[in-house]
């Protein structure tokens, strides 16, 4: 793993972690490590593409945490269905299939990190297909 990502890194490209009370250097630091370890398993990216799609995940466990911590009930995934009676609401994790996707899908950022991940395969099939 040749790709680094600094705390300030996380705070330039995402200025609402900027607030240090909010997002101590300790928590970001922390979900930098989460990120970087789930990267280097992911060893075929190449290093461009880690760093962002490293930046896009500890922005999401950024947030997932400060929503977890400050209780917040909502739930971020869309409604796909509802009754009325006795009260029923489903709700759609994109990537149903994949607790892992389902968990992307709780920010923003965890679906852009999910949606760079696509591309990025997509592109490598592609190579693949036309190359052999």
């Amino acid at each position: 793993m040749a790709y680094t990502v600094t705390i300030s890194d996380v705070r330039t490209r995402f200025t609402e972690f900027s607030d240090t009370s909010d997002y101590p250097d300790a928590l970001i630091q922390d979900s930098i490590d989460i990120a970087l370890l789930i990267m280097e398993a992911k060893t075929a990216l190449p290093d461009s593409w880690a760093v962002k799609m490293a930046l896009f995940l500890t922005a999401h466990y950024l947030d997932f945490n400060k929503t977890t911590a400050d209780g917040d009930p909502t739930n971020k995934y869309p409604v796909t269905s509802l009754s009325l009676g006795p009260t029923s609401t489903g709700f759609g994790g994109g990537d149903a299939t994949s607790e892992w996707g389902q968990f992307l899908n709780a920010s923003s950022y965890g679906q852009q990190y999910n949606s760079l991940m696509r591309i990025w395969r997509l592109q490598n099939r592609m190579v693949v297909t036309r190359s052999g």
